[in-house]
C-alpha cells in the first residue's frame, strides 16, 4: 500500500478496532485529532453451495495495519455474546478476533 492509497496511515496514532463482521477500524493521529480515518472491517464473501458466507479478510486487514507506524497503540473491543444472543453470535464474532 503506497502513500497515495486513502487507506495509508502515515502518522503514529491510536487505533480502535471493532473486530466483528460489521465492525470497523478507527485511526486517530496523536498529533492532529481532526484527521480521523474510519474504515469498515474488510470482509470476504465466500460462496458455499447455495449460500454466501462472510468472513474477515485477514490479508486486507493485515495490509491496512502494516501502514501504521511502529509506536502506535491499538485498542480492541472486548467482544462477548449476551445471554439472549446465544452461542452462534459469539462464535461467529470471535472468528474475526
Amino acid at each position: 500500500m503506497n502513500k497515495e492509497d486513502p487507506r495509508y496511515i502515515g502518522n503514529k496514532c491510536w487505533i480502535g478496532i471493532d473486530p466483528g463482521l460489521k465492525g470497523a477500524l478507527a485511526f486517530i493521529p496523536y498529533e492532529d485529532h481532526r484527521d480521523i480515518i474510519i474504515l469498515d472491517m474488510p470482509v470476504l464473501q465466500i460462496k458455499s453451495g447455495k449460500s454466501i458466507k462472510h468472513t474477515i479478510d485477514a490479508a486486507s486487514l493485515s495490509n491496512i495495519l502494516r501502514t501504521v507506524p511502529i509506536g502506535s497503540q491499538a485498542i480492541i473491543e472486548n467482544v462477548h455474546s449476551m445471554p439472549e444472543q446465544g452461542v452462534v453470535l459469539g462464535r461467529n464474532t470471535y472468528r474475526g478476533v
